[in-house]
């Protein structure tokens, strides 16, 4: 009998921990100089939802790619349309992978990989007359602008970093 009364409270705090701790073996968000990473699994808030729908409305759409699924993984919506070229090639497989589980909340990046207005340009990425631009491209300014955005949402951001 003693046995049983140990173990029920056990299966109790481990089912309650089980709860609170949901979203955070998938969830977090890795923040760099230049992008934020957020990985699928992570909960943002209502309330930090909601500022920084309110900042990235203020930039370009190509500088930031947000998808999100609901609890069920049935409904999707994406905000931006970032370039993939412009996101680690492991984080991508680590997004595939969870909208393949069906991994709810699932999320993208927040800025851009690649060269950054600090660094001098590459003569082998000089403009040629024979390629259109892309509109999906990134431009020296759009890679500070992208700079400018990190700043501005890492304090919303910060909270579901693990550093």
């Amino acid at each position: 009998m003693k046995t049983r009364s140990l173990v029920l409270p056990g299966v109790a705090a481990l089912t309650l921990g089980a709860c609170a701790t949901w979203c955070l073996p998938h969830g977090s968000v890795d923040i760099d100089k230049y992008y934020i990473e957020i990985h699928p699994g992570t909960c943002i808030k209502s309330e930090d939802q909601r500022q920084l729908d309110q900042i990235l409305s203020e930039y370009k759409t190509k500088l930031y790619k947000i998808t999100k699924r609901d609890a069920e993984a049935t409904f999707a919506s994406t905000k931006g349309r970032l370039n993939d070229i412009y996101v680690g090639e492991a984080f991508l497989a680590e997004v595939k992978e969870a909208i393949s589980d069906g991994v709810a909340y699932s999320s993208r990046q927040i800025g851009a990989r690649g060269p950054h207005p600090d660094h001098a340009p590459r003569p082998d990425h000089a403009p040629r007359p024979d390629h259109a631009p892309r509109p999906d491209h990134l431009s020296r300014e759009d890679f500070r602008k992208a700079t400018e955005l990190v700043q501005r949402v890492t304090p919303i951001l910060k909270k579901y970093s693990r550093d």
